[in-house]
């Protein structure tokens, strides 16, 4: 799911800040990430799960443009 939704942001995927679990565990265990992907937004909410970008952009007060 990671993958697929890294996949979905294309190019903009480089704006969004992330952690590779596999990578640093240690961070994951202290922000207490019981399963993968999880998106935390500026309010505090976590979303745990694919999400699709629709999903992530109501979330986000972001305006959605589906590509053609």
């Amino acid at each position: 799911y990671c993958r697929a939704e890294k996949a979905a942001f294309g190019e903009a995927f480089q704006y969004i800040s992330y952690v590779e679990c596999t990578e640093e565990p240690n961070r994951c265990v202290e922000a207490k990430v019981e399963g993968v992907p999880l998106w935390t937004f500026a309010n505090g909410t976590r979303l745990q799960g694919a999400q699709g970008l629709e999903g992530l952009a109501r979330e986000a007060s972001c305006p959605y443009v589906p590509k053609d």
